[in-house]
């Protein structure tokens, strides 16, 4: 009997120590991810981003924009965010792709974006969208981590939205894939204005 008690105790501090050290992996595993891809936890942008305690799918969140370059360009400033309890993927430039690597939290993704013009309600794809993937590779978000980034849309315009295609595996297996699209962007008065001129010298 004392044999099988001593048996049994060596079994469970087997499995306990197993757990731990696969539980220390886990977090070693995440950690380098979210090194190797320069995200951060979700946390750290809670000022900017605000509450997501409903948010269930990857999202593109704007926290802010402004028009430079002598009013030819709309700079849109993004957060890539992943709320889920899996990692999400997504085509980007790595940290090697940079002369000097960004500041923990940017992240490079290729991006998509559409825009609105005039009084048209439909969106059109952009003819001068970012379209250069050389040197782009898969990228990973860490399970509620994030990636701010920024883009840059040619004016004139009426609004823009920025995409970005996201694949992940959900918990049951099936492999998932969704362009995830920010909120309308839309720039300054002036800049609207001078967008229904352009539409309507064109048309005359």
């Amino acid at each position: 009997m004392a044999i099988k008690q001593i048996s049994l105790r060596r079994l469970f501090v087997g499995i306990f120590v197993f757990c731990s050290l696969l539980a220390g992996f886990k977090s070693l595993l995440a950690f380098w991810h979210a090194a190797s891809h320069n995200t951060l936890p979700i946390r750290k942008f809670e000022q900017q981003i605000g509450d997501i305690t409903t948010q269930r799918l990857p999202k593109v969140r704007v926290v802010g924009h402004r028009t430079e370059y002598g009013g030819e360009c709309e700079v849109i400033d993004l957060v890539l965010l992943n709320p889920m309890d899996v990692p999400i993927t997504y085509c980007g430039y790595g940290m090697g792709a940079w002369r000097t690597r960004p500041p923990s939290g940017e992240i490079g993704p290729l991006y998509s974006t559409q825009i609105k013009v005039a009084e048209d309600t439909n969106w059109h794809n952009d003819p001068n969208s970012w379209l250069c993937g050389n040197g782009a590779g898969p990228m990973i978000v860490p399970p509620k981590h994030a990636g701010r980034f920024d883009a840059r849309v040619k004016l004139p315009l009426l609004s823009a939205r920025i995409g970005i295609e996201c694949e992940w595996t959900s918990p049951d297996g099936q492999r998932r894939q969704i362009d995830v699209w920010s909120e309308d962007v839309t720039p300054t008065v002036s800049v609207i204005a001078s967008a229904s001129a352009a539409v309507r010298q064109s048309a005359e």
